[in-house]
């Protein structure tokens, strides 16, 4: 059982227009707070860089030099970057181990500096073995305060980020390729030529104190195609999100 399913629970909200799919992530218990810092964190280090990486840089991963060198040149420096880019690794895990969609590429292995987004959807997934094949495009939001309207700013970024879909589609085709799976690179290059269906996603992580169910209904006032959300109340985000980076730094024995 991968970690997210042992620390969320999914659970679909009954909702009477059905225009808005609505699913709320709980927390388990399960995992204990140590537990679930070194889960976190090795899922955020392996969203930036593979151990192959560090390994062509330090002889010893061990050193105090490795930790040193994500926090200065690899993780964001911003908190707000932190906390966009803590989602994104989130909505991609629950995307590719709950969900059980492909993600061929992790997006923020390719950044070109370290607070330098790359262009683009924050996660594209697939379903390649139905047909027509599926394109998931999920915008993460992330945030420890309080915004009726962040459901209605994810539906816009979407939107914009839907209009320009074939270049994310084939930013993915490229990276695929290029480490070497040329099977999986020409299935979804297909998409760029066939049928495809797309499915609009929004995953808000928010602090638990600052939850508003009148985000949803602003969502739903606003959405003009369907659209999946998924939230995600979490107590302390911001300690949590500093730990979990943390964590990415330090605790290189926990995974690869």
């Amino acid at each position: 059982m991968t970690f997210l399913a042992r620390w969320l629970r999914l659970t679909p909200v009954p909702r009477a227009d059905g225009f808005v799919h609505v699913d709320e992530l709980t927390v388990t218990g399960q995992l204990d707070e140590a537990e679930l810092e070194a889960a976190l964190g090795h899922e955020l280090r392996r969203n930036y860089v593979d151990r192959a990486a560090l390994e062509a840089i330090f002889e010893d991963l061990g050193v105090p030099e490795v930790a040193r060198h994500l926090r200065d040149h690899v993780f964001p420096g911003p908190v707000h970057l932190r906390h966009g880019e803590f989602g994104e690794a989130i909505t991609g895990a629950h995307f590719r181990t709950v969900r059980r969609y492909c993600m061929p590429i992790l997006k923020l292995r390719y950044k070109q500096g370290r607070d330098r987004p790359v262009f683009g959807a924050d996660v594209l997934a697939f379903r390649l073995r139905v047909q027509p094949p599926v394109v998931a495009v999920p915008e993460a939001k992330t945030l420890a305060n309080r915004d009726l309207n962040i459901g209605v700013e994810g539906y816009t970024s979407l939107e914009k980020v839907l209009s320009r879909l074939d270049e994310s589609l084939h930013f993915v085709v490229a990276r695929t390729a290029e480490r070497g799976n040329a099977a999986l690179a020409s299935r979804i290059g297909a998409l760029l030529r066939g049928k495809r269906t797309v499915e609009r996603h929004i995953m808000i992580v928010q602090d638990a104190t600052c939850w508003d169910d009148r985000v949803v209904e602003r969502l739903a006032a606003a959405a003009e195609q369907p659209v999946s959300l998924t939230v995600l109340r979490l107590a302390g985000l911001r300690e949590l999100v500093a730990a979990a980076y943390k964590a990415a730094a330090e605790n290189l024995t926990h995974g690869a």
